[in-house]
């Protein structure tokens, strides 16, 4: 564990983060009129892992999802070609998919 002066590390940044970034220091101490002010660590790794299809396997979806896509659109969208037209809340879309999906 290394201390360093406000003053120096403003000179040296720079290197310090490198030291810090690359595991040759674990932390280095930022003093200030030789008192420890802050602390300079790295940051913890972040995962590696691609979070895009990570349920793969987890489920199946059925061969008939895409069948009635001109229904779903307008359940969601409505249809523009019917006069007076009538707009569904988000919820209850959602529950009459729902219905017809399970269903089928």
């Amino acid at each position: 564990m290394r201390t360093v002066n406000i003053l120096e590390a403003k000179t040296q940044l720079s290197r310090l983060v490198e030291r810090v970034e690359s595991g040759a220091e674990a932390e280095i101490i930022l003093a200030r009129n030789g008192l420890p002010a802050a602390r300079l660590v790295p940051l913890a790794a972040r995962p590696t892992q691609r979070r895009i299809g990570i349920a793969a396997g987890q489920f199946k979806v059925p061969e008939s999802i895409d069948l009635s896509s001109a229904e779903l659109e307008d359940l969601f969208a409505g249809d523009p070609s019917r006069s007076g037209s009538f707009s569904l809340r988000s919820s209850d879309r959602h529950r009459l998919n729902t219905q017809r999906w399970l269903s089928t």
